[in-house]
């Protein structure tokens, strides 16, 4: 069973998904690129951190990218020499464009860590104000593993 989870990016689909594991006990620590969302979050029991380097040093099983895909680039770059030091941390993602996705992940040199995901849930709203624990009842999730 995964017991500790870091999330990137406190959005719609990473609050959720932040609030949906918190609420099943699975302890939980994200890191924003804006600190706006951390006191709603962390009056949640989500712990918050100021940097990737902090949210890495948590040593989660599982990374979920939920940060915004033209974000991806920089923080996969800042991320891999933390990922490295971290080996066994697996790396997913949440965004909606696989390819793309997959491929700046692997052009920042994690595609040894990566799963790529989907989860088909989410709504016309964003934010983690949004954010809400159930968005994920019944929605399927997709996997994508590379060709």
């Amino acid at each position: 069973m995964v017991e500790k989870v870091g999330i990137i990016g406190l959005g719609l689909i990473g609050g959720s998904l932040a609030r949906r594991l918190n609420a099943n006990g699975v302890e939980v620590t994200a890191w924003n690129h804006r600190p706006h969302p951390y006191a709603a979050a962390q009056a949640e029991g989500i712990h918050c951190v100021n940097t990737l380097a902090e949210l890495v040093a948590f040593e989660p099983q599982a990374l979920v990218l939920c940060n915004p895909l033209k974000a991806m680039p920089r923080i996969l770059g800042e991320l891999k020499p933390l990922l490295d030091e971290h080996p066994g941390i697996t790396l997913t993602d949440v965004g909606s464009v696989k390819g793309m996705v997959l491929s700046q992940v692997e052009q920042a040199g994690l595609g040894e860590c990566y799963v790529g995901a989907h989860p088909m849930a989410g709504t016309q709203f964003s934010g983690y104000a949004h954010s809400r624990a159930d968005l994920f009842q019944g929605a399927p999730l997709v996997l994508v593993p590379p060709a």
